[in-house]
């Protein structure tokens, strides 16, 4: 501590400042740099701002209102603006390439209305590649984001006892048969990756994952969540849930991840609607279906709720006597939705 007050000491007298001043002037700079929350713009318009997790403006924010078809973009001082609103409660979306997306809820008045965002910046590493092999099963190659080969990485098929280590050269294989899996590749000093990989009946699939070096490599609540998930994969019925992999996603040429839930849900009450609250990369963090965009999905797990004995299922999403009312008329419909995110 010392060290650093004598450095402080010494960088402040070179531009002719004492210690406190500096220490002032470099307050004041950080908190220039924070917009003020605009204040009401008047009836029908939705003001707001878009703000990282330090306090700076944040510009070319997609702002999306899902529910009556809207966008804009924030500008260079993170401020963005809706008008024509009709009064009422609503729900927006802000997005950007290198940040997670986040929803807020808004609600315009006589004067108006008010939202502000805080998005966190997310660190991307390079998307898994998957593609067709004419050897069945699972190979493929383990580097790290500097195309640097990455040895002793773990391939461990999630819900099953298929697991091996990458060779000196990075390379693996595992002698799966035709389906879907979820697959997690951890090493210590990374961060693990999830990949979902559909192996057909007439080819194999190889795919090539890059490592984004960690600290600590794989964190206790991804470890938690992927152990959560093999639980999941064990006991589902494969009658009332689905999984889709990145290959469906691709191959579905869907918009959003409402549209893949829908596919997906199989429930008596109905599919769920755009408002259902996917659970993010295991828990905690949710999003509502509307707001997460087909591109950023790795993998989506949904689970229809099961008739009890007794009860009669109909066509058409209504529930029939003896069915729960309270799920039926829930956003979800009863469904649970899991979404897992390329990251």
């Amino acid at each position: 501590m010392a060290q650093r007050g004598i450095r402080l000491v010494v960088s402040c007298a070179l531009i002719g400042l004492t210690p406190l001043s500096g220490l002032t002037l470099l307050s004041a700079s950080v908190n220039a740099q924070q917009p003020a929350a605009p204040k009401p713009a008047g009836p029908k318009t939705l003001v707001g701002v878009v703000t990282d997790t330090i306090g700076n403006p944040v510009d070319s924010v997609e702002l999306l209102i899902a529910s009556v078809k809207r966008h804009a973009m924030s500008g260079p001082d993170g401020t963005f603006r809706f008008d024509g609103l009709k009064p009422g409660a609503y729900q927006v979306l802000a997005r950007k390439l290198g940040f997670y997306p986040q929803v807020q809820s808004a609600t315009i008045d006589d004067r108006g209305g008010v939202v502000s965002f805080s998005i966190v910046q997310g660190i991307r590493a390079l998307p898994p590649v998957v593609v067709s092999a004419a050897r069945g099963g699972l190979s493929g190659v383990i580097g790290d984001t500097s195309y640097n080969i990455v040895e002793g990485a773990q391939v461990a098929v999630i819900a099953s006892d298929h697991r091996v280590l990458s060779d000196s050269m990075g390379r693996f294989y595992l002698d799966l048969r035709p389906g879907k899996y979820m697959v997690n590749v951890t090493r210590p000093g990374y961060a693990s990756r999830l990949v979902s990989v559909t192996i057909p009946n007439d080819s194999g699939r190889r795919m090539t994952v890059w490592l984004t070096p960690a600290n600590r490599g794989q964190s206790a609540r991804d470890a938690f969540a992927y152990d959560a998930l093999a639980r999941r994969l064990e006991i589902r019925n494969s009658v009332f849930s689905t999984i889709f992999t990145r290959e469906d996603v691709n191959r579905l040429r869907i918009e959003d991840g409402a549209q893949l839930a829908r596919l997906g849900s199989n429930s008596q009450f109905g599919p769920p609607d755009d408002r259902c609250e996917a659970i993010i990369d295991g828990g905690p963090r949710t999003l509502p279906l509307w707001a997460i965009d087909a591109a950023d999905i790795e993998a989506m797990e949904t689970y229809a709720p099961q008739p009890r004995r007794g009860t009669v299922t109909i066509s058409g999403g209504r529930a029939s006597s003896g069915q729960s009312s309270a799920q039926a008329q829930t956003p979800c419909k009863g469904v649970r939705v899991y979404v897992w995110l390329r990251k």
